[in-house]
């Protein structure tokens, strides 16, 4: 897709690239922070006199992978967990922007929100997104750039982590399923060209079985 100029705060495109870094990394980094934790839980076993129950940490599944703030996710179905969504919010000028010609500066902040669930109980649920959250930040983390959309982080990425909830599976009937959900926030640093200065073609294709639009 070419436009006529390239956009200037770029919430759309970071988001979009931002998803990307974790479609195509985040289930292998999942794996990875899975099987070190699992050494954990076993030490965490035999310190504490408990019986080690292993953790299944679950992939996220291709279409459950979201651009945007999704709040009806609160009442989908199980199918559609554990999921992650990808959102910019904000796009501040930084102080140094005034001091340039024709390249403004922005600090941009994206959230990544991420929530996971349990049949088992309030610990396993709890266990699953803290994992998960660990492993979304080493995918932002290898690859701060966002793949060339950003020229990096303003500062190290802040967690914040919600209470645990119940509720049913099909939301008034059917078993009780625990939930918890997380959100990562990220301060990006985008610089873009005014559009007198350079237009071109900024999008990329999106990677194989990823359907950006889909619910």
């Amino acid at each position: 897709m070419t436009l006529v100029s390239s956009p200037v705060f770029g919430l759309e495109q970071i988001q979009r690239q931002a998803l990307y870094v974790l479609f195509e990394g985040l289930n292998d980094a999942i794996d990875e922070i899975a099987a070190k934790m699992d050494e954990s839980d076993q030490e965490f076993a035999v310190r504490t006199g408990r019986v080690y129950e292993p953790t299944i940490v679950e992939n996220i599944l291709p279409e459950n992978f979201y651009e945007g703030h999704r709040p009806s996710l609160i009442k989908a179905p199980v199918t559609r967990y554990p999921n992650v969504c990808v959102w910019s919010v904000r796009a501040a000028p930084t102080p140094e922007s005034a001091l340039l010609d024709q390249i403004s500066t922005y600090a941009d902040l994206v959230y990544v929100e991420i929530m996971a669930n349990s049949p088992k109980d309030e610990g396993e649920a709890n266990r699953r997104l803290l994992r998960t959250v660990e492993a979304a930040n080493v995918c932002i983390m290898r690859d701060t750039s966002l793949q060339g959309a950003v020229h990096g982080l303003n500062s190290d990425p802040s967690l914040n982590v919600s209470d645990v909830f119940t509720r049913r599976e099909r939301t008034s009937y059917g078993p009780e399923w625990y939930w918890q959900g997380a959100r990562l926030d990220y301060a990006v640093r985008k610089e873009a060209v005014m559009p007198s200065a350079s237009p071109g073609s900024i999008f990329r294709a999106a990677p194989l079985g990823l359907d950006i639009d889909q619910e």
